[in-house]
């Protein structure tokens, strides 16, 4: 595999990650298994563990933000994710680190907190008015719709 560079620092596969998820709008979970599976392409079925990836993703992600998270106990800040482990694609549960890099699609997430404060649970959104939100996107889809001259109903 000539053609193949491996990261091989914590560091560098962190900071891709983290570019990746939040520059170019990549999916967390996607880019998890990405960076485990672009690693085992060069020959080593062993080489880049799924608890590895995790945490390059949550440790080495709020590092390479300057941050201290990455890690919840006390005095730490509580950023973090609950999945729902009773998706389809989430069973039979062996090794949960595993099921978060290699199944999970987002879906599953059932609660997101930041700084200790739960912005998401259960399909609700705590800071917003979810369904106010996409009425004002489908009004201004139809504001510029209506600016193109273009039909409402586009293909």
């Amino acid at each position: 595999m000539e053609h193949f560079l491996p990261l091989a620092d914590a560091d560098s596969l962190a900071k891709l990650i983290l570019r990746k998820g939040g520059i170019n709008g990549g999916h967390f979970f996607i880019v998890c298994e990405h960076a485990a599976l672009l690693h085992k392409a060069a020959g080593d079925p062993e080489t880049m563990p799924a608890r590895t990836v995790l945490d390059m993703a949550t440790r080495g992600g709020a590092a390479a933000m300057g941050g201290d998270g990455g890690v919840l106990a006390v005095g730490r800040p509580a950023d973090c994710i609950a999945l729902d482990l009773s998706a389809p694609n989430m069973q039979p549960l062996f090794n949960a680190a595993s099921h978060a890099v290699y199944a999970a699609t987002g879906m599953e997430v059932a609660l997101t907190m930041v700084a200790g404060e739960v912005l998401y649970r259960d399909g609700r959104f705590t800071r917003f008015d979810y369904p106010a939100l996409c009425a004002e996107v489908r009004e201004m889809r139809r504001f510029v719709l209506r600016r193109l001259g273009l039909p409402e109903q586009v293909a």
